[in-house]
């Protein structure tokens, strides 16, 4: 699997009085590491980031 414009995310919630945390993440386009993608990489706008 080819992911492209990877985002992770860190998040902190106060559970029960315990903080609690993690990582999200998020991914602009997953392909196929077998093919279907002839290579190089453009920035998307899907993401909102320039």
């Amino acid at each position: 699997m080819i992911l492209r414009g990877m985002l992770g995310y860190v998040w902190k919630i106060s559970q029960g009085g315990q903080a609690r945390w993690g990582i999200s993440y998020k991914a602009a386009d997953i392909v196929p590491a077998g093919g279907g993608w002839s290579g190089g990489y453009s920035t998307s706008t899907k993401t909102g980031l320039a």
